[in-house]
């Protein structure tokens, strides 16, 4: 078991052309739930809600099967995949591209291990697009077309200069449109097959939020992972090998997170490895163990857990709050009770207030409505955290929206209604179709690397020297 913990590298530019609308995120990985679809000219060129990763363990357990050697020394052909052939100037075409918005280093050895983890990639997609091509799943060349397009414009191109971009650094539009056509095909063929199991619940939606809120408040490690499993225990070591290419590539100043998105076979790998920040114990214990001896914005790995190599990064850290860290901003109106008030007549004034409060919907509203029925006790309270208020209110205050009034309550000289005007600090408010998207894309990438492992076994599959 080989394990380091290092500082992760700050982005490395040197003389390099510009990215092109990459997400360079090394440590400052995104927590965003909202749908992915993102763009980046790295070790990953276009991302549509799944995980390009590969197993080396499966790959190498293909190679029983293989012919004689004596087949593998012919010129230019870097893989026999079933009955198509990967060349080497397909390997070099698609290292070009991925050198165009890597942080890595350049020199020959770095070209050379990238060389091995793009073959990979290539392998993988020609098993997908063989898949497709068996299940009848053609290209919508104009949608192809499109996303090209929209790519060139993110990248704030004139029509025409994406492509005189690749030009310049040796690299064929045809190469990029290549790869678009693979991960649209693979989509339409996981989601046509899988439909069901893509399926998203109203009550998976809800136990993710009631998590996300359980934990709000404690001490927390945001985390990112790389994964590479171990199926074949015979092949331990070449797994722990090509982990530890990626950690060097991270070291040299790879973006961690695009190297997940590439490589970790880990649900993970569509938030950059990104795990989001987690309360301690909810992580598998032997993760962990290690997350709680690490600093922040430092990496350890590769590191043999149960079921593979993992490597970590610790982004951030944080300690734990109370709910006292949200302090809301209340206004009220007071209907005022007269001297001795009798029970209807208290029943009255209550229902005078729910009445005339029922349309309010802003704080300067019901401030102009009090300033009317009684300016000395009606008007703004402040900033108040939950402490500060009476035991009676907080549980009211906790739940209730923003700008809609309470029910009526009694107060010192009448009824009163209250509003939350806003909140600040603590925990923020929680989009639901962001976490179901969330949810959505682990499924998708759960399906799809089942789905991509089952073409790797049954495949013939050649890699030259």
């Amino acid at each position: 078991m080989k394990s380091s913990c290092s500082r992760l590298p700050p982005s490395r530019r040197e003389n390099r052309p510009p990215p092109l609308a990459s997400l360079r995120l090394a440590c400052k990985v995104t927590t965003d739930l909202t749908p992915f679809y993102l763009v980046s000219l790295g070790f990953f060129v276009v991302y549509r809600s799944y995980v390009r990763s590969f197993s080396v363990s499966l790959l190498l357990l293909g190679l029983t099967v293989l012919p004689p050697k004596t087949l593998a020394q012919d010129v230019g052909i870097a893989a026999v995949v079933n009955d198509a052939l990967i060349s080497k100037a397909d390997v070099d075409a698609r290292v070009r591209l991925a050198l165009l918005n890597s942080n890595g280093p350049t020199d020959p050895q770095a070209r050379a291990r990238l060389a091995q983890d793009v073959l990979h990639q290539l392998i993988d997609e020609t098993l997908e697009a063989q898949e497709a091509k068996d299940q009848g799943i053609t290209v919508d060349q104009s949608l192809i077309e499109g996303e090209y397009d929209t790519l060139e414009r993110e990248n704030k191109m004139p029509p025409g200069g994406l492509e005189q971009f690749l030009q310049q650094h040796g690299v064929s539009k045809q190469v990029l449109i290549d790869q678009l056509s693979d991960h649209y095909l693979w989509s339409s063929l996981v989601r046509g097959r899988y439909a069901p199991e893509l399926e998203v619940g109203d009550d998976e939606v809800d136990a993710k939020i009631k998590e996300i809120k359980a934990h709000a408040h404690e001490p927390a490690n945001r985390v990112a992972e790389i994964f590479l499993p171990v199926s074949d225990p015979s092949q331990d070591a070449t797994v722990a090998a090509a982990a530890q290419r990626l950690v060097d590539e991270i070291k040299q100043g790879a973006s961690f997170s695009d190297i997940a998105r590439q490589f970790s076979q880990a649900s993970s790998a569509a938030t950059g490895g990104d795990l989001g920040w987690s309360a301690p114990g909810t992580l598998p214990a032997d993760i962990q163990k290690i997350v709680d001896r690490m600093q922040p914005e430092t990496m350890e790995g590769p590191v043999r857990l149960t079921g593979g190599y993992y490597i970590l990064a610790l982004i951030d850290r944080r300690e734990g709050d109370s709910a006292d860290s949200i302090r809301y901003t209340l206004t009220q109106a007071v209907f005022p009770l007269p001297p001795n008030v009798t029970e209807q007549q208290a029943n009255l004034v209550v229902q005078k207030a729910r009445e005339m409060t029922k349309d309010i919907r802003s704080c300067a509203d019901l401030n102009a409505l009090g300033a009317k029925i009684s300016p000395e006790l009606s008007g703004p309270i402040g900033d108040l955290t939950l402490s500060q208020m009476p035991a009676g209110l907080r549980p009211i205050v906790e739940k209730a929206h923003v700008a809609v009034p309470f029910d009526p309550l009694p107060v010192r000289g009448g009824v009163g209604i209250f509003m939350v005007c806003g909140r600040s600090g603590g925990e923020t408010q929680i989009d639901r179709s962001a976490v179901e998207s969330s949810i959505a894309d682990q499924k998708f990438q759960n399906v799809s690397q089942r789905y991509l492992q089952e073409l790797r076994r049954t495949a013939y599959i050649d890699i030259r020297n």
